[in-house]
């Protein structure tokens, strides 16, 4: 696959019919100040959109294009989980695996790696953090000595970034190369991934945008040049994480390369909970209620996804196959999941109401 995938050319002009306008009225009336989509249909890229600055702030005379770099928060969770799943298919160790056999600072024996990947393992939420570089081996450390427990394994979801980055601790044990070592030498570079990156680091000033205050006037560089985190911080593009979402549509693969098994992208689909938490080894699923609200209400309930703070969301609708990325860096947006379902209903309208001209 190309650095850039090729256009449905026809299709993109229906398309922009469609949502160009609804997509720049978002921007116009504050929600977010810039925003990047991706969209593919039956296997092809059929819309691209990248508009607006970085800020509301008047002075801001940037714009975004379709390689500005956005952090794209917990969506890294997708990605982390994937490589988990990689080393599921070669091997390496199963979702009943105890934690413990893998990182013997783990302080429960029953939480499971399937635990962790549907935040199930009954840990008590930790405090929100954000290490910086070089700090991640002594954050990892105390979460291992101060980790409590609130419920028994399996019992109930508690949503907490802290159960991926015990998940990149275990991958980069067990491979010894750090998390983006694993990542681009599976995905990213197969995949044609070329601006996705866990390590910030790797970006020039200009080529990256940062997470904006509520009132998108100006971005937070708190989060700037942060360490390298397997639950959130991962930067890409619209364009990029579409690539990586078609896998979930060519059952994992790309051209005539094999990403992933058939049997890995049909476990990635499949709810993993029993119907408790919908949700499968590495996406939210919709299903019939759709507990997370941020699916759209034209989606099927196979759809599977999720959601980033800076204001992004990856979908994939194997039933319709579609999938879609919304990338931008307004936690505004993000505020309240109903600004989801409203942007992916624009798409999935749009993605069933044409035929590809073949």
């Amino acid at each position: 696959m190309s650095a850039r995938m090729q256009v449905h050319e026809e299709a993109y002009g229906r398309y922009a019919r469609l949502l160009d306008k609804p997509l720049t009225a978002a921007i116009e009336e504050g929600l977010t100040p810039c925003m990047t989509v991706a969209v593919v249909k039956d296997g092809r890229l059929v819309y691209r959109y990248a508009h607006g600055r970085p800020t509301l702030h008047p002075d801001d005379r940037r714009f975004v294009g379709a390689d500005t770099a956005f952090n794209v928060g917990s969506i890294t969770k997708i990605v982390t989980s994937a490589l988990a799943v990689k080393l599921m298919e070669a091997g390496v160790w199963s979702m009943n695996d105890p934690v413990r056999q893998h990182v013997p600072e783990y302080p429960f024996a029953d939480a499971t790696v399937g635990h962790l990947l549907t935040h199930s393992a009954g840990h008590k939420k930790q405090p929100i953090a954000n290490p910086a570089r070089g700090e991640m081996e002594t954050f990892l450390k105390g979460v291992y000595e101060s980790q409590e427990r609130e419920a028994a394994p399996g019992e109930r979801a508690v949503y907490d970034t802290v159960n991926h980055e015990i998940v990149m601790d275990m991958i980069q044990r067990i491979s010894g190369q750090p998390i983006e070592h694993n990542a681009r030498a599976l995905l990213f570079n197969p995949l044609g991934m070329k601006r996705t990156s866990y390590d910030s680091a790797i970006y020039a000033n200009g080529e990256y945008v940062l997470p904006c205050s509520l009132d998108n006037r100006s971005e937070e560089a708190m989060f700037d040049r942060r360490a390298p985190r397997g639950g959130t911080g991962l930067h890409s593009t619209a364009e990029d994480l579409a690539k990586f979402a078609s896998l979930f549509l060519s059952k994992g693969r790309c051209g005539d390369r094999v990403i992933f098994s058939e049997a890995a992208v049909d476990f990635m689909l499949r709810e993993s909970t029993d119907g408790k938490f919908s949700k499968t080894p590495v996406m939210f699923i919709k299903t019939e209620r759709d507990a997370y609200g941020c699916f759209a209400d034209l989606n099927s309930p196979s759809a599977v996804g999720h959601p980033g703070f800076s204001g992004c969301m990856m979908m994939v609708d194997p039933v319709y196959s579609v999938a879609a990325a919304i990338v931008t860096n307004s936690q505004r947006l993000h505020r309240h999941w109903r600004n989801y379902k409203r942007l992916m209903n624009l798409i999935m309208g749009a993605s069933t109401s044409m035929n590809l001209i073949k």
